[in-house]
């Protein structure tokens, strides 16, 4: 996913699904869409990676890659530390995770119930 505030200064031209997606963010809100930006470069650490992107109002995120996306280049979640390794060519790629948002939601509903 990408936020609507920088999908329209990527130079991609956005297609129509078929069939749309909802997504249900953090704060609880559904959002809607059918368009998606296919063939966009996502450079981490100065590597190039091949990613199609639906643009949504994410908030306080730029972008939000998904699973399959992750799985596709083989990348390795390490919870503990806060990373995802992603082999690339002969290296190994250590991204710094940011997840307070996730986590400060989570802590908002649990004390709501009780």
């Amino acid at each position: 996913f990408l936020s609507t505030t920088f999908s329209v200064l990527i130079d991609v031209a956005p297609s129509t699904l078929d069939t749309s997606y909802a997504v249900k963010l953090a704060d609880g809100r559904i959002y809607e869409t059918n368009i998606v930006l296919r063939g966009c470069t996502l450079r981490l650490l100065g590597h190039p990676f091949n990613v199609d992107l639906m643009p949504i109002e994410l908030g306080s995120f730029g972008v939000i890659i998904g699973m399959d996306w992750l799985v596709k280049y083989h990348a390795l979640i390490v919870c503990d530390k806060k990373v995802v390794r992603i082999p690339y060519a002969d290296e190994v790629l250590i991204i710094q995770v940011y997840l307070e948002q996730v986590t400060s939601k989570k802590a908002e509903e649990k004390s709501e119930e009780k």
